[in-house]
């Protein structure tokens, strides 16, 4: 009777456990990602239906169970090869493949220790996905980290890490222009901010305008604005100034609802004993020593155009 029992339990067991793998490769058969089951030689256990795609599309090679990985994708076999040979739990390696036609893919494989019940180990799990979708959303976490939302320019973190950069003295002389929209706060004030952003933006399209690709165009913070110029002496950077004012005027007869009035200063580091924050503050205290002129001015025409025509100014139109 202890015979039977036992017999049923180790059907029911063995049936139990069937189950269970059945309903495991089930679930691996239908992710979307290429994975593939690898035993302790590198061959081919389990290999769901994206990984076949891959192989026979990408690499335009056959891939099914008991395949040798060192045959069919010899690249990724040396890191096979290096991952089963270290303690490592995981591995994760950047590939490039190039299909027959020579399209560029570029992978991420990552590499997984299989393992027993008793802890040993039993073979390697392979997942492998496009870097392609992580390098643009890097990119895109790079972009947004260091531009302003607004202005699409530099931001002030992005702005810091060149005057940091520049320290060295290898781009020297380098230059520092500090602008300051006139009159932000009147114009959200009585306008709203809506019209308050579209100032700002038209001020930064003014001032990147004007300068070389090479210069650091940057939002600080609010209306203040600065330009790292490298490789610039005195005379470029008074020229720069005054394609500034030259273009604030051009704007402004361009457009007589949205006038634009910005406040600069500038100052220029010869010698690299002088830290690049004192350039900066020499150039910020010139900019607002401007600044209660341009903003008186600034004001007079801004009340202007009020009692002019008020719906129609600062319309998002550039």
């Amino acid at each position: 009777m202890t015979d039977i029992l036992n017999s049923n339990l180790h059907r029911n067991n063995c049936e139990l456990a069937e189950s269970e793998k059945e309903l495991y490769f089930d679930v691996i058969s239908i992710l979307p990602l290429p994975l593939l089951l690898l035993d302790l030689n590198g061959n081919v256990r389990t290999i769901n239906f994206a990984a076949r795609d891959f192989f026979q599309n990408v690499m335009e090679k056959s891939l099914s169970e008991g395949a040798s990985l060192e045959e069919v994708f010899p690249e990724l076999y040396q890191h096979l090869h290096k991952f089963m040979t270290s303690f490592e739990t995981e591995l994760a390696v950047p590939q490039t493949v190039y299909s027959i036609n020579d399209q560029e893919f570029n992978l991420l494989v990552n590499f997984y220790r299989l393992r027993n019940k008793s802890a040993q180990f039993t073979g390697t799990m392979i997942i492998i996905s496009h870097l392609t979708d992580y390098k643009e959303a890097e990119a895109q976490l790079r972009y947004i980290s260091f531009h302003d939302a607004l202005t699409k320019l530099f931001n002030r973190a992005y702005f810091e890490e060149e005057l940091k950069r520049l320290e060295s003295g290898r781009f020297d002389p380098v230059g520092i222009i500090s602008c300051d929209v006139d009159g932000l706060k009147v114009v959200n004030d009585v306008l709203g901010h809506q019209a308050g952003d579209t100032l700002l933006k038209a001020a930064g399209n003014i001032i990147r305008s004007c300068f070389r690709e090479s210069d650091v165009v940057a939002r600080i913070g609010g209306d203040e604005f600065a330009v790292l110029l490298p490789a610039s002496n005195e005379k470029v950077v008074e020229r720069a100034a005054e394609r500034l004012k030259k273009a604030i005027k051009q704007f402004n007869a361009k457009h007589p609802n949205s006038s634009v009035s910005i406040s600069q200063g500038w100052a220029v580091r010869n010698d690299t004993k002088v830290q690049l924050n004192k350039v900066y503050q020499e150039a910020d205290h010139k900019m607002y020593q401007q600044k209660p002129w341009n903003r008186e001015l600034f004001l007079e025409s801004f009340y202007s155009m009020l009692k002019m025509n008020k719906d129609q100014m600062y319309k998002d139109e550039f």
